[in-house]
């Protein structure tokens, strides 16, 4: 997934907001790192800040930062997550994978079905909510009913 947190801000009110946004993920001039230290450090220690408004804040929606661990305060936010906010908060790239592979008719054989299936059901059950969401959508059961019969 790719974050997308300018949209995210906007969309979504600031706790919930607070919640998903990883330390990682801040890129500050020196100046403003050291006058908003202690901040820092708290939110490391996983408690909630706010330093982040639309007055001191851009964003950019470039993927520059690869996260490969989620801390907890910021995974259980994620697991509460809709599919709606999931949306608005980031962009789904293993969806468009699953798609390619649903239309090159290899869903089944190929092994990243299973491997996302596994990574969702540990830690990451945002993954599987948003593909019962997904799959389960009145959108995608009438997108799939269209497909089946072009094929016939």
């Amino acid at each position: 997934m790719v974050s997308k947190p300018s949209r995210y801000f906007r969309f979504s009110s600031k706790s919930e907001f607070k919640k998903i946004i990883n330390l990682n993920q801040f890129v500050v001039k020196r100046e403003f790192f050291i006058k908003n230290f202690n901040n820092f450090k708290n939110y490391f220690k996983g408690k909630e800040i706010d330093i982040i408004n639309e007055k001191n804040t851009a964003f950019i929606d470039i993927p520059l930062v690869a996260i490969e661990y989620i801390n907890k305060t910021n995974l259980k936010a994620l697991n509460k997550l809709d599919k709606k906010s999931i949306d608005k908060a980031f962009q789904i790239n293993f969806l468009y994978r699953l798609y390619s592979l649903i239309h090159r008719k290899k869903l089944i054989f190929d092994p990243y079905l299973y491997k996302l299936i596994l990574f969702g059901l540990g830690r990451n059950k945002f993954i599987m909510n948003y593909l019962k969401e997904s799959i389960f959508s009145r959108d995608y059961l009438t997108r799939l009913k269209k497909e089946m019969t072009k094929s016939s």
